[in-house]
């Protein structure tokens, strides 16, 4: 018996101003929507009258502040109306940004315009925040640098890095986030307890180079950065803030749907309800554990509140984001890259890990005695490995070994074959040329693509 493929629906919805319509649909079944009358927006970023915009798998929120008529076509998951949303209060944000930007391009190289970090739990709509601040901004035209410290579920590059890009156009809503050479540093897992003090590392090393940009460029400085965060906020993942924070320098902080995580940066950062001022900041630890020169003054610490058409995303469905985005990575948004496969002899390989693991068991050690752990030595990987087989590898911008744990990457490959006989091992890289460097770096991210 052969089954029937549903008939595509086409829905009409003329919204009233300040009201959004919500819209979920599985990646499986395609789903368009197009403006056909007045002014509205998704994230942020304008729809254009006519335009037919593919939103298949995705949840996306269609707002117009004054009315607008929409088509929908395809059988999404769900779709309703909602007049209740915080979008005021997010364009507040926006245009207190904006006050700052102004301020601190007209006083010149001396101030730093608005340096944002969204804090909360996870599927608490962080993201999505952003994407409407980067894109206010820019059609202000600003051009803020993005900044995404989630490397569970990374918007700029493969997940397992923090990376930052210069946002100069309004994001798109088919391909997300396209960036033109963003600047990557790959931490090389998808969960920060692995290596916190090499996560807390990769931040810093990003930090140091937007910095750079900002000396020499007054307009990059008054853009500011908007940064996204991961969804872990107890214990170490709300030390892992802490350290963004202070590392990035950061002056406002968005924090989503948690009054908790508002009390304890009130109390750490000695910010007292209604004031720029209070008790002594408690120090932050750097990489090597040593404290991060405090910021100049505690940062603005604003209260958001989530958005009803926020949807929680499953285990299973995490797993398959972090799978597509590698895929994207080597195919492209819509398969408009060709990757290939290369081969190159393993003697010309340098491969890595980063940070030591004592193998010693703490039973066996002097009384008293600590295992000693080195979270951002290098370990040499044999390059004819067959663990090796699936796993991503980075491609280091070092020129020497020694700076292989603090520089940024070119890009990535995908290790596909070892043949121990003659010497050689096979990689899919998304550009028909050998890899710039020499030096590459693992981690635990793996793929199953071809």
């Amino acid at each position: 018996k052969v089954l029937k493929m549903e008939e595509p629906q086409v829905q009409k919805f003329k919204l009233k101003e300040n009201t959004e319509l919500r819209i979920e649909s599985e990646p499986n079944s395609k789903v368009t929507i197009q403006l056909d009358e007045g002014s509205a927006e998704v994230f942020g970023s304008e729809l254009q009258l006519g335009n037919s915009v593919d939103v298949s798998g995705k949840s996306i929120a269609v707002y117009t502040w004054s009315e607008c008529s929409v088509t929908v076509t395809g059988n999404p998951t769900m779709i309703y109306e909602a007049s209740e949303t915080p979008m005021a209060s997010y364009l507040n944000v926006h245009e207190v940004l904006q006050q700052r930007r102004k301020a601190a391009l007209a006083a010149g190289g001396c101030c730093r315009g608005p340096r944002v970090l969204l804090a909360g739990p996870t599927d608490s709509g962080k993201s999505s925040i952003g994407k409407m601040l980067i894109n206010w901004a820019v059609r202000a035209n600003w051009e803020p640098t993005y900044v995404d410290l989630d490397i569970g579920q990374n918007s700029i590059t493969i997940p397992g890095c923090v990376a930052a890009v210069v946002a100069d156009t309004q994001i798109d809503l088919e391909l997300s986030f396209e960036p033109f050479l963003p600047l990557v540093f790959f931490y090389g897992n998808a969960s920060s307890e692995t290596n916190p003090q090499y996560y807390k590392k990769c931040v810093e090393n990003l930090a140091a180079v937007l910095e750079k940009r900002c000396d020499i460029s007054p307009e990059a400085a008054a853009a500011g950065y908007i940064i996204n965060t991961m969804g872990f906020i107890e214990k170490l993942g709300y030390d892992l803030l802490k350290h963004a924070i202070v590392a990035l320098k950061v002056d406002v902080v968005l924090v989503v749907n948690n009054d908790r995580l508002q009390a304890q940066f009130t109390t750490d950062f000695g910010v007292k309800s209604g004031s720029s001022s209070g008790a002594i900041p408690r120090p932050v630890m750097s990489s090597t554990e040593e404290p991060l020169p405090a910021l100049s003054s505690p940062p603005t610490l604003v209260k958001l509140f989530k958005s009803g058409g926020v949807v929680e995303r499953s285990t299973v469905l995490r797993r398959r984001t972090r799978e597509d985005a590698v895929h994207r990575y080597f195919y492209g948004y819509k398969g408009e890259l060709r990757p290939v496969l290369l081969s190159t002899a393993a003697t010309q390989l340098s491969i890595f890990k980063i940070g030591s693991i004592s193998k010693i068991p703490s039973a066996v050690l002097p009384i008293g005695a600590k295992a000693v752990v080195d979270p951002l030595a290098l370990q040499p990987v044999a390059p004819g490995s067959m663990d090796l087989i699936q796993s991503v590898m980075a491609v280091s911008n070092a020129t020497a070994a020694d700076q292989v744990a603090t520089s940024s990457v070119a890009g990535f490959v995908l290790v596909k074959e070892i043949n121990t006989a003659k010497g050689m091992v096979s990689y899919t890289s998304p550009a028909p040329m050998t890899a710039s460097s020499k030096y590459f770096v693992l981690g635990s991210i793996r793929s199953n693509i071809d």
